[in-house]
């Protein structure tokens, strides 16, 4: 299947905002004024990254693949323990036995929240793909409806404490959630939403975000998210007019295809290479200036082009030696 590069375009910048949110994150409490205001926008916009990967996910549907299964665990053990063994050599933090423990399992113990509640989802999307394909669509959409309200809309209502999953949206109720508007999407609503409309649809759900942070933010005198976070309504609302915007885009293009290959590694491996930036480069010295945005954003393609780099070499490297033994394996299975 050829992929859909406006798609694979929205996966690549959804990985850069991911990166751009880690690395202002120092400056969420100090910064004030306009780059307060960027730094509650940037929440708005980027924030919609998680869950954007997860609708593209439901959308094109997670088939059984135990093979791509072993990859992505090997491809997360790898990096974890290349991060790990990079922050004991260049002595960046203490490790225990602990870390390496979460180092060798890096799925199991949660390392990285994401790779954890995707990996799961994996393993159960042959049985929540029955969902769509059984249930008649006033049923599924009541389904929809329900989940919605109780992992979005009641967490976006009483946002001061923890409720219902007590995980601000970064876990498994709100993967499958988002998941299950994907396939939606791709069952019911294949076309039903045009450009310019998903475009707008966009940008209110965008704007409403940043404009009810802000409104925090000035109340409060920090930068606050409690509308950013990943189970908000209007992050739900963003993301899926994101998502169709893009997936209306006619774009075809080999280096956009080949690139977004790297995305999952990126996310693993991207807190480790800004911990080696850091070492030459002070971003949090510019949180005063005007341009603190360009600053941030050339940081973040930085951190994104290493990771890619790193990633093709591997793939060049070890990636050809798991290929093989998988090859193997599988052939004896047969």
């Amino acid at each position: 299947m050829n992929r859909k590069s406006g798609i694979e375009l929205l996966r690549i910048l959804c990985m850069f905002g991911i990166v751009y949110m880690h690395t202002f994150g120092s400056m969420l409490e100090t910064v004030h004024g306009g780059n307060m205001a960027l730094a509650v926008f940037e929440n708005a916009l980027f924030n919609c990254g998680v869950s954007c990967f997860v609708l593209i996910s439901g959308y094109f549907g997670i088939k059984k693949n135990t093979r791509r299964l072993i990859k992505l665990d090997l491809t997360v053990i790898f990096f974890s323990l290349t991060a790990t063994i990079c922050t004991t050599v260049m002595g960046w933090d203490a490790i225990s036995k602990t870390d390496w423990i979460k180092a060798i399992f890096p799925v199991i113990t949660r390392r990285y929240w994401f790779m954890t509640c995707y990996i799961v989802l994996m393993l159960l999307a042959p049985y929540i793909n029955q969902i769509p394909e059984k249930m008649e669509k006033k049923e599924f959409e009541k389904l929809l409806l329900l989940c919605v309200t109780v992992f979005s809309v009641i967490p976006s209502i009483f946002f001061i404490a923890d409720n219902v999953t007590a995980d601000s949206g970064k876990g498994l109720a709100n993967m499958i959630l988002m998941y299950l508007i994907g396939r939606y999407i791709r069952k019911y609503k294949e076309d039903a939403v045009p450009k310019r409309k998903a475009a707008i649809l966009a940008y209110v759900g965008v704007a409403a975000t940043f404009v009810l942070n802000m409104v925090l933010s000035l109340i409060r005198g920090t930068c606050t998210g409690n509308f950013a976070r990943d189970c908000s309504v209007t992050i739900l609302f963003s993301s899926i007019f994101i998502f169709l915007w893009f997936k209306s885009l006619k774009l075809q293009s080999g280096i956009i295809n080949k690139l977004a290959q790297n995305v999952l590694a990126c996310y693993v491996f991207e807190g480790t290479v800004r911990k080696f930036l850091n070492g030459y480069v002070t971003v949090e010295a510019y949180e005063t200036v005007w341009y603190l945005f360009a600053v941030v954003a050339v940081y973040a393609l930085v951190v994104l082009a290493i990771c890619f780099v790193i990633n093709t070499v591997r793939n060049c490297t070890v990636g050809k030696i798991e290929d093989m033994v998988l090859d193997r394996y599988f052939k004896i299975e047969k």
